[in-house]
Parts: structure tokens; C-alpha cells; sequence
């Protein structure tokens, strides 16, 4: 039980830091074309206050997959901790920055539910 507790944590935190990226970023193309340009995206980057906290809450998560990755199969966590970041970031995605989620992107997610109950199950 402890670990599905884990493993939602660690999808909020994912949905989270995802949501966070995308509100930092905002509406304009990232572009690099040289290496100036780099070093000003890596500028505006660093101190912006969404993706700065988008980084830390990625290293709490990091840190969490690891402690549960300490203890079950990586056949076993990856899918299952990959299907509940993708749906909560769909759901996220939603609810937040209120992209919209067609009919066969939640059949899609439904399909990625049963393939979670079947790794989880065999």
C-alpha cells in the first residue's frame, strides 16, 4: 500500500514539475542558434521561479523513485510509475493549463490503466 502511496506522490510531483515547466517557459518557442543564445536561455532559465521550483520538486521525486526503486523490480516500477505520471499529467494538463483531452487521448489513458493492472498483476 505504502509504495502506491509513493508512486502517486511521485506522479503529482511529475504532473507538478511538467505544469511548472510549461507556465515557465510561457508562450514563446524556446530557440538556440548559437552558443550566446544558449547561454542566455540557460540565463533565463535559472532564475525563473517556476522552473526553479519545477528542479527542486523533479529532485524530491528523483529521490523518491529511487527509494522505492531500492526495493521493487525496475520491470515492475518503471511502467507502473510511468503510467501514473502520464495520467496525472494529463489530468493536470486539464484541470491547469486547460489543454483539452480528446476522446481517444482518454481512451488511450484508459488503455494505459489496464496495461498498469496487468504489469502490476503478473
Amino acid at each position: 500500500m505504502l509504495k502506491y502511496l509513493i508512486l502517486s506522490v511521485i506522479a503529482m510531483i511529475a504532473a507538478a514539475g511538467q505544469s511548472l515547466l510549461k507556465t515557465g517557459l510561457g508562450k514563446q518557442p524556446v530557440s538556440v542558434s548559437s552558443f550566446i543564445d544558449l547561454s542566455r536561455l540557460l540565463l533565463r532559465l535559472a532564475t525563473n521561479p517556476a522552473i526553479v521550483l519545477a528542479v527542486v520538486l523533479y529532485t524530491f521525486g528523483f529521490t523518491l523513485y529511487i527509494f522505492l526503486l531500492s526495493r521493487m523490480s525496475l520491470s515492475h516500477l518503471y511502467p507502473v510509475s510511468s503510467a501514473f505520471s502520464f495520467i496525472s499529467v494529463a489530468v493536470v494538463a486539464w484541470l491547469i493549463l486547460r489543454e483539452p483531452i480528446s476522446l481517444l487521448r482518454i481512451l488511450g489513458i484508459g488503455i494505459i490503466i489496464l496495461g498498469m493492472y496487468i504489469v502490476e498483476f503478473s
